[in-house]
């Protein structure tokens, strides 16, 4: 198991963020003609473990137990942590699974050293996981996955003011 207050669900490793940081945001955003929802939890995602273990070509339950034990251990002294949030929102489209998003760009401390640390035990490259919080969704509560900074980097900007002010009022807990 991963140590709290991380959470390990469907192969992805996470931070939570509580709700109440997003309190001052709209509940629904429109957003190029789709009604866009906002989320009841929120997370950072800190890798996605189907990846690791697809890259290392290991099967999944030998990937999740080695997955745990390093990551326990890495926290111990390098705690991931959500240090600040980006100005910037961006627009993620998924077709294939037909989901839409907005998510929110964030700093985290010791991202880039745990996939270092994962690259070199799982003898993988993988790439850092870009930091980001996803706050609306087109349906209820369902994620979207960026698996790179490079996919991020690409995604368009959602410019609304709303969104702009209710960031600039955020306070992390």
């Amino acid at each position: 198991m991963i140590r709290e207050p991380y959470q390990y669900v469907q192969t992805y490793i996470g931070l939570p963020v509580d709700a109440t940081v997003f309190a001052a945001f709209p509940q629904t955003i429109s957003w190029q003609g789709e009604k866009l929802l906002k989320k009841d939890d929120f997370h950072v995602t800190i890798c996605k473990g189907a990846d690791i273990f697809t890259k290392a070509r290991i099967e999944h339950i030998i990937g999740e137990k080695k997955l745990f034990e390093l990551f326990n251990v890495f926290i111990e002294s390098c705690p991931i942590r959500l240090l600040s949030f980006s100005d910037d929102f961006l627009f993620v489209q998924d077709d294939a699974r037909g989901r839409k998003a907005i998510v929110v760009r964030c700093q985290m401390s010791n991202l880039n050293e745990l996939f270092f640390k994962l690259n070199h035990e799982f003898e993988i490259e993988m790439p850092i996981q870009p930091a980001h919080v996803t706050l609306y969704t087109l349906q209820k509560n369902i994620g979207i996955h960026i698996p790179s900074e490079e996919a991020m980097a690409v995604l368009p900007i959602v410019d609304i003011p709303e969104l702009k002010t209710a960031l600039a009022n955020v306070r992390l807990i």
